[in-house]
């Protein structure tokens, strides 16, 4: 026995005791928070990764992003392929983004502002604060009066859209040389989508007073520049670098054109007496200042214009890569018109049910949102049903491009079908497989409370322009020139901007 155990046997008995039960009481919590650690993870599966990780403190951030800008698609499609049903997240241009699976959009389709936000994400993209975004988003009037008022009033407007598309296509046909017959198909689309829906969204009057046409033009360009300089910066920062990256800001001085064009038509609309269905009346009768209205008017008739041009385009490539479909189409449209004593009316629209068919297929093969699609921003933190933990600020999309390709949804996906959402009997299989309509897999109207508001008017406003170029034309790639691949833009497939074709006119 030593002598510390002779002189003090309590004490000595009393630190045993002691160390036996803290170590027991280590073991206790360790045990405790190795299962809690288990439960958790039981309840938040990890995500797994495809494509290169932007490292610890984004040491490998630059590499990550030069893998998905060269290789993205196939990133994507890899992904969605290799764990089929599950989420994973892939580094894109410039942020983490998780990659649901289809089966999991039933349960965020309907998730309020308050958990995803679509809005957010076009603010982070566009830098939307320094553009005038954070005051045309501010509230939901816009998408309000495009989904309700302007899809309502389609029976009055389509006569409009198809006055606006002879006077701006005749003036565009007048120009085209007559040794070669080519018109670029750029100039074309972007022209008679501009001024159909300017003249949609602020009537025929005042698309025609002059100037308006320039100040939509030079807004887009403006905005994008802005974005661009100031995309590299910290948020924070921003404010600060703007006045040195920003040269010859000429955004406000734009915006103000657009405020005093729109003042004294905003007043006559809030008449009571005002008879006029344009979109600026549904939006000056909530009574915001002509600023806003002036910014919500330019926002939405910037973001139709880029993605209905886009879809145009690719339309049309289609038809001269398919010409078999152009006499079916010409003649479904005369048809239609017959029928309704040669006038364009919304009931033609609604019966050209093969165009339909054709421009949801080419929306398909070409998939304007390329590698993800219905990407929202979690603006506060949950679960999926299988564990997958969202934290705030992820951003979310379904592989767009992948399901548009995926058997499962489309049989034979890789072949270009223009008859797929038509039925034996020449009309389509059902709602959902028409032009507008949001079919499994599909993600190119989006999905639930955001679903695109104006897909009806995308709708008739393409099938007056396609159908109007074939009831006056045949129309063919030059002689010798086949068709350009499409250009990967961040998570975007823009089409081919200098592609011309040729038109001849039939009898």
């Amino acid at each position: 026995m030593s002598t510390l155990e002779i002189r003090f046997p309590a004490q000595l008995e009393a630190f045993k005791s002691s160390v036996t039960l803290s170590t027991l009481g280590v073991l206790l919590v360790a045990v405790l928070l190795t299962v809690g650690r288990s439960a958790a993870s039981g309840r938040r599966r990890a995500w797994i990764r495809v494509g290169r990780a932007p490292g610890l403190f984004g040491r490998n951030k630059k590499a990550a992003v030069q893998d998905f800008q060269q290789h993205g698609r196939a990133l994507v499609r890899h992904g969605y392929n290799r764990h089929k049903g599950r989420n994973f997240v892939v580094y894109t241009a410039e942020k983490d983004q998780l990659i649901i699976a289809p089966r999991f959009l039933p349960e965020i389709r309907m998730l309020p502002e308050s958990k995803i936000s679509h809005a957010q994400v076009l603010m982070d993209y566009w830098v939307g604060e320094h553009i005038g975004a954070d005051v045309a988003m501010g509230g939901a009037q816009h998408i309000d009066a495009v989904r309700g008022p302007l899809t309502r009033s389609l029976k009055t407007t389509v006569p409009m859209m198809h006055r606006e598309y002879r006077r701006t296509s005749e003036f565009l046909f007048s120009q085209i040389p007559k040794d070669t017959r080519e018109m670029s198909v750029y100039q074309f689309c972007y022209a008679t989508v501009s001024s159909m829906t300017s003249t949609v969204f602020i009537g025929e009057e005042l698309t025609h007073a002059g100037g308006w046409g320039n100040i939509v033009m030079e807004y887009f360009p403006e905005a994008w520049r802005i974005r661009n300089a100031l995309k590299p910066w910290p948020y924070a920062l921003r404010p600060l670098v703007k006045p040195f990256v920003v040269k010859d800001n000429k955004l406000e001085a734009i915006l103000a054109k657009a405020e005093r064009y729109l003042d004294e038509p905003i007043k006559k609309r809030r008449s009571p007496d005002n008879e006029d269905v344009d979109i600026l009346k549904f939006l000056a009768e909530y009574n915001e200042s002509p600023r806003k209205v002036a910014l919500q008017v330019v926002g939405i008739i910037t973001g139709a214009l880029n993605t209905s041009t886009h879809a145009l385009m690719e339309a049309i490539y289609h038809l001269c890569a398919h010409p078999e479909y152009i006499p079916e189409i010409r003649a479904e449209a005369r048809a239609a018109l017959a029928s309704e004593n040669m006038q364009w009316t919304y009931e033609v629209s609604k019966k050209l049910h093969l165009l339909d068919s054709f421009l949801k297929e080419s929306l398909r093969v070409f998939a304007p949102e390329g590698q993800v699609a219905i990407t929202r921003k979690a603006t506060s933190s949950f679960s999926l049903s299988d564990g997958t933990w969202v934290p705030k600020g992820t951003y979310i999309a379904v592989a767009g491009e992948a399901m548009s390709r995926d058997p499962e949804f489309y049989p034979d996906p890789e072949r270009f079908d223009g008859r797929r959402f038509l039925g034996p009997d020449g009309l389509p299989l059902s709602p959902d497989r028409e032009f507008h309509g949001i079919e499994p897999g599909n993600g190119m109207w989006g999905s639930g409370r955001l679903t695109c508001p104006g897909r009806h008017y995308a709708s008739a406003l393409s099938k007056i322009i396609i159908a109007g170029l074939l009831l006056k034309y045949d129309i063919s790639l030059p002689k010798g020139q086949t068709l350009k691949p499409g250009t990967e833009m961040d998570a975007n497939l823009m089409p081919d901007m200098t592609q011309t074709i040729v038109l001849t006119e039939i009898e």
